[in-house]
């Protein structure tokens, strides 16, 4: 994955594999999210990994002003993945509205 300056990676989880995110250059901040409100945010770089369980929501942030060039590994040989843009269309409409902002 390369991230350019200033951007970030959509949320995202993977059902079936834990993911390993190798910083080969450049810096990120990861937000992890689980279950019953569990939050993690940590900053990696170069030669450092991120560790993101089976299931649980992450983002990536790309930080400073070089790009960000990260390896990802699964331990699934069946890749999966749901982002938010996907999941928030495939429900109904009013689904987002009446949970998240009420």
């Amino acid at each position: 994955m390369l991230l350019k300056p200033g951007p970030l990676r959509e949320m995202d989880w993977h059902p079936n594999d834990d993911e390993w995110q190798f910083d080969l250059s450049g810096r990120a901040r990861v937000t992890i999210f689980g279950a019953n409100g569990r939050t993690k945010i940590a900053g990696f770089g170069p030669g450092q990994v991120a560790f993101i369980k089976q299931g649980f929501d992450n983002f990536v942030e790309q930080l400073g002003d070089k790009p960000t060039k990260v390896f990802i590994l699964f331990n699934s040989p069946v890749y999966q993945e749901i982002n938010i843009s996907r999941w928030l269309a495939a429900n109904p409409a009013q689904m987002p509205g009446h949970n998240f902002w009420h």
